[in-house]
């Protein structure tokens, strides 16, 4: 994983995504630009914060960040998500201005 100039990461943790019916294990980077995605097994992806529409908490008994950006969706089952969910509005408030 590659960071641009001036890019650094501000959280770190082991994650799982769900893209539409895939579920995919790996970890998931949180920096001042984008959200990265680096699965265990296959290739990265990511989120420029510009381009996030919609971040929320769903699910009852698992709490899962969905996170709309692009018309898409991922759903990110991870540990301390309404932490995660405070820093991403914060970052993306801060960006939009």
């Amino acid at each position: 994983m590659e960071l641009d100039k001036n890019e650094f990461i501000l959280w770190e943790r082991s994650a799982n995504v769900k893209i539409k019916f895939a579920k995919i294990a790996g970890r998931l980077y949180i920096t001042n630009k984008r959200i990265i995605f680096s699965p265990y097994v296959g290739k990265n992806f990511d989120i420029c914060l510009k381009d996030i529409e919609d971040v929320e908490i769903t699910g009852r008994l698992f709490k899962r960040l969905k996170i709309t950006a692009k018309g898409k969706e991922y759903a990110f089952l991870t540990k301390g998500v309404k932490n995660l969910l405070l820093l991403i509005k914060n970052l993306v408030k801060k960006i939009k201005q």
